[in-house]
């Protein structure tokens, strides 16, 4: 009996001491490898997303801080490209990606100083332009390290075809010696295929999942051996990897300062809600807002103080609006707000609460100082299916101007004469 269990027992000790180690030493390089390479990725996607905002902020608002901001993330992104361009990437693609990305970077960073150097506020044509193309270097740059993620992937995939041969192998040897072992290596080999050949090949489905880009899969573990431990990596990897893609989609889509939702967002949902309103002719109405006197703010107790008394607009702006209301910094100390299913008659009483909110308490903006805000609000109402996205924000700045022509601290509704 021993000696027909002998080629079984031999099977056994090729499986744990050669081929797992070899599986899920293959695993770990996977692991280990994707994380290295994506990781500074990611940062270096965020800091470029991140670049954008002081040159579409300055050709509105003007502010001279932008440049100094701008320099700043100009300066970081260089030295992340540096250190990037000297990791080990495998690939030769991934470092020639990495290489376009930076030459993208590098005439969107021409572009942004050219821009910068002219100051704001502008809205002239040459500005449009050079603002459009600035935009797409930035967005070509992004798009081009997504690439890098696809062939980091694509490693991973690799790693995972590796594994599955060694499975193969590891059948084949098993079913030999199976074979040999008669009855009683049939029973043991059973036993096998439930201890060893199942959960392989639910770790194997399990990374391919992951290795597609499904990062919200998990592994089940249930087993407190090499497997286990192989199954537990993947996981920790796969949520690693889902809050790092989750805070770079976050990032992406708000105003650093505030926390409210930045002017590209603004732009996409707007578009997103006139669809919507083709769709079930049903209103939406554009509140465009306006810090009054925010410059007095900024020249008598500095720009530390301003940047308190956005962040306590849009606190208050929070706490007034409906939950289904978009709240938005379109640049500078200027804010949009979309409300949905509202036409311009109900848009009123809403600006009118959300201006009274404002102004209801004083903003400490030193130790031993505080103002009263007051803000003004312009309205437009989106009026028929085919009008255009850019007519709308245009009559909602006219009656923005109207407002503050009217003396500040009020609500106008753009009306056609």
């Amino acid at each position: 009996m021993v000696i027909v269990s002998l080629p079984l027992l031999f099977a056994l000790l090729i499986g744990r001491t050669v081929l797992l180690p070899s599986l899920s030493e293959t695993f770990h390089e996977a692991i280990a490898e994707v994380i290295q390479e994506t990781q500074p990725i990611r940062q270096l996607q965020v800091l470029l997303l991140n670049a954008a905002m002081p040159v579409n902020d300055i050709i509105i608002s003007g502010d001279p801080r932008e440049v100094e901001r701008f320099d700043k993330l100009s300066h970081e992104i260089d030295r992340m490209f540096r250190e990037t361009t000297i990791t080990a990437f495998k690939l030769p693609q991934e470092r020639e990606s990495i290489l376009t990305a930076q030459r993208e970077w590098e005439e969107a960073k021409a572009r942004g100083r050219a821009i910068l150097a002219r100051g704001g506020p502008r809205h002239d044509a040459a500005t449009t332009r050079n603002m459009k193309a600035f935009d797409a270097k930035i967005d070509a740059a992004v798009q081009t390290l997504d690439y890098v993620h696809e062939l980091a992937r694509g490693e991973l995939a690799d790693h995972l075809a590796r594994a599955d041969a060694i499975e193969r192998k590891m059948l084949v040897f098993v079913a030999s010696m199976t074979g040999i072992g008669l009855v009683l290596t049939l029973v043991v080999g059973v036993l096998v295929a439930r201890s060893i050949l199942r959960p392989l090949a639910l770790l194997e489905k399990g990374a391919a999942q992951i290795g597609t880009g499904d990062l919200a899969h998990r592994i089940p573990p249930g087993r407190d051996d090499e497997l286990g431990r192989v199954a537990g990596a993947f996981n920790a990897m796969a949520a690693k990897l889902e809050r790092a893609r989750s805070e770079l989609e976050e990032l992406a889509i708000r105003d650093s300062l505030t926390q409210a939702y930045n002017r590209r967002e603004f732009l996409r949902h707007i578009e997103e809600e006139a669809r919507r309103c083709r769709r079930t002719r049903r209103p939406f109405s554009l509140l465009m807002v306006d810090i009054d006197h925010f410059k007095s703010i900024n020249d008598t107790y500095g720009h530390p103080a301003g940047d308190e008394v956005l962040k306590n607009i849009v606190a208050r702006l929070r706490s007034s609006a409906r939950p289904t209301d978009f709240i938005a910094r379109y640049g500078g100390e200027e804010f949009a707000l979309i409300l949905p299913e509202t036409d311009g008659t109900n848009a009123i009483p809403v600006a009118e609460r959300l201006r009274e909110a404002i102004a209801a308490q004083p903003v400490a903006v030193t130790a031993d100082k505080s103002i009263r805000l007051t803000a003004s609000f312009g309205v437009a109402t989106y009026l028929e299916e085919t009008e255009e996205i850019e007519h709308l924000i245009a009559r909602a700045d006219e009656a923005l101007y109207q407002a503050k022509h009217a003396g500040r601290n009020c609500v106008r509704r753009f009306t056609l004469a």
